[in-house]
């Protein structure tokens, strides 16, 4: 029988291990790859310094292709496009073709500085507004201020400037009264009440086309007292009728009393100064000429024209306590009024219990007081 093998010892057997171990990490050094050498902390600094101070890559935008027929087009006629748009067709256009975003945006921060009431608007950045909707903005605000003056109320009558269907196409407005008349005040030559709108002419000019013919005058503004009307011409001519015995409709005639018919109404001294705005009260008449100064004219018992005195005036008279200022707004109540200057400063002046000034009552009832 064979005999079985001696048994090894306990440090040979480490030894074994040990060699077996040795040559698994050599078959493993020989496949792998060696290991790069790390950079010392002082490299790396280095390293880090010299990036950091690198000038940065820029990036190179590429322009947007164009497509369709613009791309036929000249670049000259490409800049003049957005030039001959209007404000929605500028954000239509900005919308459609990446290639006019940075002119668009031009254009209407342009148009906007041209505005003076619109000075030193910016868009907001927070709701990501661009210069075209602001510019959208302002101009439908304009047009909103505008139509204002399209239409007025007095106490029993109403006047307005509307588009008759035959002109929808042109887009010429006339005036319309309808109401009570029973005081001329809707100018159309009678006393008799008017359910419905009428078409109310109020004089003729000669034409700045054909020297030889006559046009009708265009209205721009109206507005109502308690029993009058008033109205501004395009060519800045103010005219009036209605009841004017109190001198609200500045005619000069001290008997004037009922005008069924428009007249013209001249600032006292100054008959060739155009009017801008009108306001009217209960019974007496505010008027900006295009200096921006304020005039006047009618009922006065509570200091509400600004003239200094409590006596009626039956011409527009120059408002004494504005000078210096240029006023861009008016208005008037029953018996006080107010204005707007171009500096923010609001003036008022009239009746104590609906002005609330801490001033004595003379002043108070026909001095402006500056706020």
């Amino acid at each position: 029988m064979d005999k079985a093998p001696t048994p090894l010892r306990r440090s040979q057997r480490i030894i074994d291990r040990q060699e077996t171990k040795d040559r698994q990490r050599a078959l493993v050094a020989e496949t792998e790859q060696p290991p790069t050498k790390q950079p010392k902390k002082c490299q790396r600094k280095r390293h880090a310094i010299t990036a950091a101070h690198s000038p940065p890559h820029k990036k190179v935008r590429s322009v947007p292709m164009l497509s369709g027929y613009l791309e036929a087009l000249p670049q000259e006629l490409l800049d003049v496009v957005p030039e001959r748009c209007s404000a929605r067709q500028l954000a239509v256009l900005e919308t459609s073709c990446r290639y006019f975003r940075p002119l668009v945006e031009n254009i209407a921060q342009f148009r906007i500085k041209a505005i003076p009431r619109a000075k030193g608007l910016t868009p907001n950045t927070k709701t990501h507004e661009k210069y075209t909707s602001l510019l959208h903005f302002i101009l439908g605000q304009s047009a909103a201020a505008a139509q204002a003056t399209a239409i007025a109320f007095g106490a029993h009558h109403t006047a307005a400037l509307l588009i008759a269907n035959e002109d929808k196409v042109t887009g010429h407005h006339s005036l319309y009264t309808f109401g009570k008349g029973f005081y001329g005040q809707l100018g159309l030559g009678d006393y008799d009440n008017r359910p419905s709108p009428k078409h109310l002419c109020i004089g003729y000019q000669p034409s700045m086309d054909l020297l030889d013919m006559e046009e009708e005058i265009t209205p721009a503004v109206v507005a109502c007292g308690s029993n009058y009307t008033a109205s501004i011409t395009r060519r800045g001519q103010l005219l009036t009728w209605g009841l004017g015995s109190r001198g609200e409709l500045g005619h000069d005639l001290p008997n004037s009393g009922e005008v069924p018919i428009p007249m013209r109404a001249y600032l006292a001294s100054r008959p060739t100064v155009r009017i801008v705005s009108v306001a009217c009260g209960g019974n007496h008449t505010l008027a900006i000429s295009e200096q921006g100064c304020v005039w006047s004219c009618g009922r006065n018992n509570d200091g509400q024209l600004g003239t200094s005195s409590f006596a009626d005036s039956f011409s527009l008279q120059r408002v004494s306590g504005i000078r210096g200022q240029r006023v861009v707004s008016c208005a008037a109540g029953v018996s006080h009024s107010m204005a707007l200057a171009s500096d923010g400063s609001l003036y008022t002046w009239g009746r104590q219990v609906q002005l609330k000034h801490q001033i004595c009552m003379l002043q108070c009832f026909a001095v402006c007081k500056h706020l």
